[in-house]
């Protein structure tokens, strides 16, 4: 969305509970809106926003999941809801979990996707935390790189396929450093990483891809700039 944007009002966490890390997601199969946040450090849950996406619509979570994370990253990719998500280390990074399911509203609960990041440095995730999944669809070429969903022919050696990337902070640069305060000067510095993910039997992964490597073209076109 374009601004200029007007502040509504604010908002607590339904039951008082303090909320950490927190993400929107927005189940587009159903038409509802959700808040994904970490509530004291000991579970996340969806909680539903009413239609107009400025508050909570009063009911229970769904989709809980009692552990210790934070740093979610919920997205729904090829038929299936997924949940990234880090350790509770304050700066420094930790080995991604990856939890998966069929219905945000069914009975059960998440299923486990370890190990997820792959390939060196993956004890601490490639020294980032997840931020955000994007799931597009992609121009898919002749022999690209990336794993995805399915999709129709394109004609002229190329198809379309639904490409995930995961998006990541790296808060502190690569090792040897580490932040050993609450705030650390380092933190002015912070970089992002992108990296594609991959599906092989159901299990989905994200793996190192090198310097070199560059996400598929997405189907639609970048908006132009703004003219000022």
């Amino acid at each position: 969305p374009v601004g200029p944007f007007t502040f509504v009002h604010a908002v607590l966490p339904p039951g008082g509970m303090r909320s950490f890390d927190a993400s929107l997601f927005l189940d587009a199969r159903r038409g509802v809106a959700y808040r994904v946040q970490d509530v004291e450090h000991q579970s996340i849950g969806f909680y539903e926003l009413d239609g107009a996406f400025t508050n909570f619509s009063g009911k229970a979570p769904v989709a809980v999941l009692n552990e210790r994370r934070e740093a979610v990253a919920p997205f729904y990719w090829d038929g299936r809801y997924y949940l990234a998500t880090s350790g509770v280390s304050g700066w420094a990074p930790t080995a991604s979990k990856l939890y998966s399911r069929g219905d945000l509203l069914s009975a059960g609960g998440w299923e486990s996707s370890n190990p997820f990041p792959k390939g060196p440095a993956r004890g601490t995730s490639f020294w980032s935390q997840s931020a955000h999944v994007l799931v597009y669809d992609a121009i898919a070429t002749a022999g690209s790189g990336g794993g995805g969903g399915g999709g129709g022919g394109a004609g002229g050696g190329r198809s379309v396929r639904q490409q995930a990337l995961w998006m990541a902070d790296r808060w502190c640069g690569a090792p040897p450093h580490r932040c050993k305060s609450d705030w650390c000067p380092c933190l002015l510095n912070a970089s992002y990483l992108w990296l594609p993910l991959s599906r092989t039997a159901a299990k989905v992964s994200v793996q190192w891809c090198g310097e070199g490597w560059k996400p598929a073209p997405p189907m639609w076109s970048p908006r132009p700039a703004a003219v000022t």
